[in-house]
């Protein structure tokens, strides 16, 4: 999966804050004009990076885990932000969740 995240930058490119963050690029596509519109209001300008999200297995064993219990497995990217929201009892059930969505553009 692609994120978006859009900044609003001073023209100089001085100082620069981010504005909004999208997993959807047609939905970032539909909302960049309004987007590039109230950054010309404030006398800024939008910019944009593109990160590709990395999904890796990961093990909670820690037992303090509300979210996802002791001893489970979940798929996650490099910011901790779960695919799906699920966990599972066995690494081979990540991994073929993680399979199936990558197969189907969920992740």
């Amino acid at each position: 999966m692609m994120e978006i995240i859009v900044y609003f930058e001073t023209p100089n490119n001085s100082y620069a804050e981010i504005m909004a963050q999208f997993a959807d690029e047609e939905l970032y596509m539909e909302c960049l004009p309004i987007l590039e519109a109230k950054a010309k209001e404030l006398g800024m300008i939008v910019t944009e990076s593109f990160r590709e999200n990395e999904w890796e297995i990961r093990y909670d064993d820690s037992g303090e885990s509300e979210r996802y219990g002791e001893g489970r497995w979940f798929v996650a990217d490099e910011n901790g932000t779960v695919l799906g929201d699920a966990s599972f009892h066995t690494k081979q059930e990540a991994e073929d969740f993680l399979k199936e969505c990558l197969e189907n553009g969920d992740a």
